[in-house]
């Protein structure tokens, strides 16, 4: 089970059961998991998910049968799903730019739990971050990228967010 939560992938996508599971279940511990900013932030990294596995991972392999199907659900089916749920969904405060802040815990939180596994058992999930193929330096330049392209999905998601308020208390979107 471990091995699986490596991949970003499951980790996002455990995020977005845990999001629909606070948000269905109404309970007041689960209200941050409930809240805008999360949801938010899930909507950024499951975006990235798809970028990142359509541009780069994708090419690498050809999966077949349920694996196929596998695929195509995590990186493409359940994001969309979520992203049609989030922004159709309530969005009632105008979430601040600053909230992309909180919200690169996530991504900083995994760089890190990467490192850690990767020099604990020498497997590495993703070709773009294995230690022993690009060294130090190419490793931490590529989580650096990474890191920037979550900032973008996250501003992108919290200007979605924002437009979507305007949109549900004034009937208009922001300019």
């Amino acid at each position: 089970l471990v091995f699986y939560f490596s991949f970003f992938t499951i980790v996002a996508n455990t995020g977005l059961v845990l999001v629909y599971f606070a948000v269905a279940s109404g309970r007041r511990r689960l209200k941050a998991l409930a809240g805008p900013t999360a949801r938010a932030m899930l909507a950024g990294a499951i975006v990235v998910v798809m970028l990142v596995y359509a541009l780069v991972l994708q090419p690498l392999w050809s999966p077949t049968g349920l694996m196929w199907w596998t695929d195509l659900g995590l990186h493409y089916v359940a994001p969309i799903l979520y992203l049609a749920w989030w922004v159709a969904g309530p969005h009632p405060v105008r979430l601040r730019w600053q909230r992309a802040g909180v919200m690169m815990i996530l991504p900083l939180a995994y760089g890190a739990w990467v490192i850690v596994r990767g020099l604990w058992i020498g497997r590495w999930p993703y070709p773009f971050v294995s230690l022993p193929d690009l060294g130090w330096g190419g490793m931490l330049a590529n989580m650096a990228v990474m890191l920037v392209v979550f900032l973008a999905a996250f501003l992108a998601a919290i200007a979605v967010s924002r437009a979507m308020h305007v949109r549900a208390r004034y009937g208009l979107l922001a300019r």
